[in-house]
């Protein structure tokens, strides 16, 4: 929105007066210090700015609402009744995602609100997935609507919009002292917002793969970006305090977003020192400070999440596999220019007219420095984005770092949204200076209108498309059976494709899951893939079943699609079929034997100190599951008949008694 101190700085400015207009008007001079000295002047002031004021909350309001009624419209497909997994679900990753948020919902409705849950991250490592602030403001709102799904609508629905609320704030904070028109002004920074929170990428990110955690990161982004600007216009510690915060706040969402919102700003900082010429060097060394301060409030707030990822990295890195999907998550140079590609798991297309309207606001020379910056910034995020396909790919930072190259796109989509805001009040700016005749003005400034919108048509962004996803009718109904079964220990194995869907069944079946959706993040994770894949997939079946009893496996539900791996076990009749619908087979698995066993054969050494010693090591070698426990005396007859009979193996090596016949 237009700050109040602009309109006030416009408005309060002298009129320009032709030279010499005090002279022979002394009097009327006298007679305005007079009505200042009384005070009359000075009210008239305060209620020409007052009057401003009210004018630009009005215009705020109105530009609020527009932003309220677009988000209202995008998430037409949201309004929806019904409980979550029985009307209706997220597809992709989204059904793992809101188990988390039911689950911490499911505390606080308990009034337990700081608690740990073998299930709060399915028994894996937290720190090697996201943290959970972005599941918290779900929970939060879940808690307060008293529905789960609907307050993970409302949480996405919300993010949208705080994305076009912050990315015109940004727009805003690079064309606010531009020599334009407020009205221009307002279209510009609209649509360079509806760019960069509706184009195809952040939405089907959020709503296709949905990656709900990434919803809140993309919104705090343009928010830690504006307050950057705001801090190298005036170095305030508020504005650096702030621009920490919403960054932590964007990394603890998501440190995908978290990262690119931090070396964003970094690219800024280098460009506008060697591109702005009219910066003083007093003035560079300034913000870079503020900017270095920034930074390292932003380290020391998520260094308490940072610092044990860091540690665990070792073994992230073994399990993750992250290098042969590298090549998978690149994108090809094609794809930013193919009007194609505005779909799909990871939609590239910036927009051929975006592209184009950068390279118009180069028309106005007094703007360029300010446009090169943004364009060379969105060439660096493409580059990124191009993993293994770009030139040089060696140097490419997100290679080395872990992040998927694809991620970039989000970076490249905000970084083209900034530049369309500087291109587009650069042209404007030029055109609405230019001395024309009225209706040739309006008539180019009409066609630059339409070129500006039509930015936001060609790449989809004016016309996104978010839903949910139907339930599986199939999948319910094995989860309900097994709740039928009653109470237990037990857990629930998985063979399937829809692994994200599967880590939801906990809430239905009341049991827990054994494995999750992610292969990457833990070694037990890396496990039980193994075991219900692979292990089947080469005959290695008393390695799984062994598996199976460790993991606590009661039910397997396989998918019919993939009976064919569980028929070596079948026929080991380590299976029995107790229910099957048209999608799925509910297996008990006969090795179960729950959490509550029988203790494990005990062996009782009785000998000299060193010969025990040595049995008791070489038995332990063996590791056959049973405990072995050396005697507190090398004499046989110090111990009771019950003492002794009260172990399942007795071993008498190296001993020696008090008398002979009680021994």
């Amino acid at each position: 929105m237009e700050p109040l101190s602009a309109g006030i700085e416009r408005h309060s400015q002298p009129p320009n007066r032709p030279r010499g207009f005090l002279k022979g008007k002394e009097k009327s001079f006298m007679k305005t210090l007079k009505e200042s000295l009384s005070g009359n002047y000075f009210a008239g002031v305060r209620g020409k700015l007052a009057k401003i004021g009210i004018k630009r909350v009005g215009v705020n309001l109105l530009v609020f609402l527009f932003m309220l009624g677009f988000t209202l419209y995008a998430f037409r497909g949201y309004m929806v009744g019904g409980v979550v997994g029985e009307d209706y679900i997220w597809g992709g990753d989204g059904m793992a995602h809101v188990y988390k948020v039911a689950e911490l919902t499911a505390y606080m409705k308990r009034g337990i609100y700081v608690d740990w849950s073998d299930m709060w991250y399915l028994g894996y490592h937290p720190y090697h997935f996201y943290s959970p602030l972005s599941y918290v403001i779900y929970a939060g709102i879940a808690y307060l609507v008293g529905d789960v799904g609907l307050g993970i609508r409302i949480g996405v629905a919300s993010s949208f919009l705080m994305s076009m609320v912050g990315m015109y704030l940004v727009a805003w904070e690079i064309i606010g002292r531009f020599r334009l028109r407020a009205v221009y002004k307002h279209l510009i920074c609209i649509v360079a917002s509806i760019y960069y929170s509706y184009h195809p990428y952040p939405v089907n990110f959020l709503t296709f793969v949905n990656d709900l955690p990434a919803a809140f990161a993309f919104s705090f982004f343009p928010f830690a970006f504006y307050l950057y600007l705001r801090s190298l216009r005036g170095q305030r510690l508020a504005n650096c305090v702030g621009c920490a915060v919403f960054l932590a706040l964007s990394f603890l969402a998501h440190p995908h977003p978290g990262f690119f919102a931090a070396l964003a700003m970094g690219l800024h900082l280098v460009l506008r020192s060697l591109l702005l010429r009219k910066i003083l060097k007093s003035s560079i060394i300034k913000e870079f400070m503020s900017t270095l301060g920034a930074g390292l409030l932003f380290l020391g707030l998520i260094a308490f999440w940072i610092i044990p990822y860091y540690y665990e990295s070792g073994i992230l890195a073994q399990t993750r596999g992250y290098e042969w999907t590298i090549p998978i998550a690149s994108v090809e140079p094609s794809r930013f220019f193919d009007p194609s590609m505005k779909s799909g798991w990871s939609p590239a297309y910036l927009g051929l007219l975006a592209l184009s309207l950068l390279t118009a606001g180069l028309n106005n020379r007094k703007r360029i420095p300010e446009n090169l910056i943004y364009i060379i910034m969105l060439t660096a995020s493409a580059y990124m984005a191009l993993g293994v396909h770009a030139p040089l790919s060696s140097l490419n930072p997100l290679l080395h770092v872990g992040v998927y190259p694809d991620r970039a796109i989000i970076l490249a989509v905000f970084c083209l949204a900034c530049g369309l805001a500087s291109a587009g009040g650069s042209l404007f700016e030029k055109l609405d200076n230019m001395r024309l005749p009225l209706k040739r003005k309006l008539l180019i400034m009409g066609l630059c209108t339409v070129y500006l919108l039509s930015t936001i048509v060609d790449s989809s962004s004016a016309s996104p498309s978010i839903g949910l996803s139907k339930p599986q009718p199939s999948f319910n109904d094995v989860c309900y059976f097994i709740r039928a079964q009653g109470d237990g220990d037990g857990r629930v194995l998985f063979i399937g494709p829809d692994a994200p869907l599967y880590s939801y069944s906990p809430a239905l079946t009341g049991r827990g899951l054994a494995g999750g959706y992610y292969l990457q993040g833990s070694k037990i994770a890396y496990w039980t893939e193994y075991c219900r894949y692979f292990a089947l997939k080469r005959n290695e079946t008393a390695f799984a079943l062994n598996k199976y009893k460790e993991y606590n496996v009661e039910y397997i539900v396989v998918d019919r699609r993939f009976l064919d791996l569980v028929n070596p076990l079948t026929r080991a009749g380590a299976l029995q079929v107790v229910y099957e619908n048209s999608g799925y087979i509910v297996y008990r698995y006969l090795g179960h034997e729950g959490i509550i066993q029988s203790p494990p054969p005990s062996i009782f050494i009785i000998g000299n100190e060193y010969p025990a010693s040595v049995v008791k090591g070489v038995l332990e070698d063996k590791k056959s599951g049973f405990t072995v426990t050396v005697g507190r005396s090398p004499y046989v007859d110090d111990y009771s008949p019950e003492e002794l009979l009260s172990h399942d193996v007795l071993v008498l090596y190296s001993f020696t008694y008090h008398d002979k016949a009680a021994a």
